[in-house]
C-alpha cells in the first residue's frame, strides 16, 4: 500500500497539493481521465478544507485498484442539511454549490461524518 498525507492550513498549501498528487497518481494509473478526476476530487476537497475548517488533513493511498481519499477538518461542521450538500446549486458559503455534488458523482464510494468539531470524508475512486 502506498500513501501520501497533506496537511492543509493555507490555499498555497492546496497547490503544492495538487501538483503531488497528480503526479503520484500518475505512477499509479495511465488513464489521462481517472488521473483528473482523482485530481479535481482532490481540489475539491483541500479548498472545502481550508474555506470551513481553516485546517486539515488530506491523506491519500493505494490498494489495488483503488485509490482511497480521506479529508479531515476541524471545522463547525455543515451548516445546511446534508441531503441538501449534495445538491447543485445548495452552498452555505454564497458559492456556486458543485463541490460537493462532483465529489459524490465522481468517487465510487463515499462516506460523510460531519459535528461541530469537524468533518471527516472517505472516498474511493477506482484507478485502473
Amino acid at each position: 500500500m502506498q500513501c501520501k498525507v497533506f496537511d492543509i492550513d493555507q490555499k498555497t498549501d492546496v497547490h503544492q497539493l495538487l501538483n503531488s498528487v497528480q503526479y503520484w497518481i500518475e505512477q499509479l494509473t495511465t488513464d489521462p481521465i481517472k488521473i483528473t478526476e482523482s485530481v479535481i476530487v482532490c481540489s475539491e476537497l483541500a479548498y472545502n478544507i481550508i474555506k470551513y475548517g481553516s485546517c486539515g488533513t488530506l491523506r491519500l493511498f493505494a490498494e489495488k485498484d483503488s485509490l482511497y481519499i480521506d479529508a479531515n477538518d476541524s471545522g463547525a461542521g455543515f451548516g445546511i442539511p446534508l441531503e441538501s450538500a449534495f445538491s447543485e446549486g445548495i452552498s452555505s458559503s454564497g458559492s456556486l454549490g458543485l463541490g460537493m455534488a462532483s465529489i459524490v458523482r465522481l468517487c465510487d464510494d463515499f462516506t460523510l461524518q460531519t459535528s461541530t468539531s469537524g468533518t471527516n470524508i472517505n472516498c474511493r475512486k477506482l484507478i485502473l
